[in-house]
């Protein structure tokens, strides 16, 4: 209402189009757009590869989105989102690879494409193995690979190294946590910052999907060691 309200002040003249009208306009652009993606892979002479991730929403709705990318012929790395598509079914490799497989044949790739990069999750990896079988029944395509993600098997790496040092982060997890969620803490951490003319730089809190966040926490931490020892100082229990 506020937003229609807005509208009739600007130009009380304007008719604000229906729901459907919107969606109508929406629909239309996409098909366009569409129809404007699948001539020009239609001519596209060059092989190409995809990556694809599968996740969850906030409203509990599984999507699967598919990238293309390609080397154009002034050797110029391409790529365009092909496709997100709505997963209602269990999250398996065997209904990703069809969902994919179903995309592919739609425009047109089945013989053009040469490998599909994914993260190392076991539905993933069964992914692989299907679309690969798929290609080749349907397309003779035996060029196919599946690829799994090297930042997400160095991440991996990573995670097992870190549990050598579990004690130290948990520490420095708590320590960071502490201060951010409590209000006393905080401001008096930021009345220190403010004695010694420095800008305040709060404590970070790592979170395990962003795969920097943890060396971020300890590197604020570090950084900023010489006020929050004045901090401790003053709360022993921290």
């Amino acid at each position: 209402m506020k937003f229609k309200h807005l509208l009739f002040v600007l130009d009380p003249r304007y008719q604000l189009p229906t729901r459907q009208t919107v969606s109508h306009h929406i629909e239309g652009i996409y098909n366009n757009q569409k129809l404007s993606i699948y001539n020009f892979l239609f001519l596209l002479e060059q092989k190409v590869s995809i990556t694809t991730d599968a996740w969850t929403a906030c409203n509990n709705q599984g999507y699967l989105s598919i990238t293309l990318h390609w080397i154009d012929k002034e050797w110029n790395m391409k790529n365009i989102l092909l496709d997100l598509i709505p997963i209602h079914e269990n999250h398996t490799g065997l209904a990703f690879a069809e969902s994919i497989f179903n995309i592919l044949e739609e425009f047109n790739l089945g013989n053009k494409i040469l490998a599909a990069t994914t993260d190392n999750a076991a539905n993933m990896i069964a992914f692989g193995q299907h679309l690969a079988e798929m290609l080749n029944n349907k397309y003779n395509n035996h060029d196919f690979m599946h690829l799994r993600c090297a930042a997400h098997i160095l991440n991996l790496a990573v995670q097992e190294g870190i549990k050598l040092i579990s004690d130290s982060i948990d520490k420095a997890r708590k320590f960071s946590s502490k201060i951010r969620n409590s209000q006393p803490l905080f401001e008096e951490l930021k009345k220190i910052f403010e004695m010694k003319e420095k800008p305040f730089l709060v404590p970070e809190v790592d979170t395990p999907i962003r795969w920097n966040s943890l060396y971020l926490l300890i590197k604020k931490l570090y950084h900023i060691k010489s006020m929050t020892d004045i901090l401790v100082a003053s709360n022993p229990n921290l």
